[in-house]
């Protein structure tokens, strides 16, 4: 049998509870002595500053080594503006 090595928590809406669902499993990892990396692929929008609180907590919660920048994918003004470039 083959470890899972990738983990995706997604939904099609919003306020689902994603993150509260990432950090219970990034808790669970963590207490089983695993590594846990982690990227948020759509986040906020371009207006505002390249700021995402929720991936500064996941993050944090999961000790990674990964920076801010490189657990960042795009912004959800990027993702509406041109899908097959996002």
């Amino acid at each position: 049998m083959t470890a899972t090595r990738s983990l995706m928590i997604a939904s099609s809406e919003g306020a689902t509870g994603k993150s509260t669902i990432a950090l219970g499993v990034i808790e669970l990892l963590n207490r089983q002595g695993l590594r846990v990396g982690v990227f948020r692929p759509v986040f906020g929008e371009k207006d505002t500053p390249k700021h995402d609180e929720v991936l500064e907590m996941l993050l944090q919660q999961a000790g990674s080594p990964v920076t801010y920048e490189q657990a960042c994918g795009v912004t959800d003004d990027e993702v509406h503006a041109d899908p097959d470039a996002a």
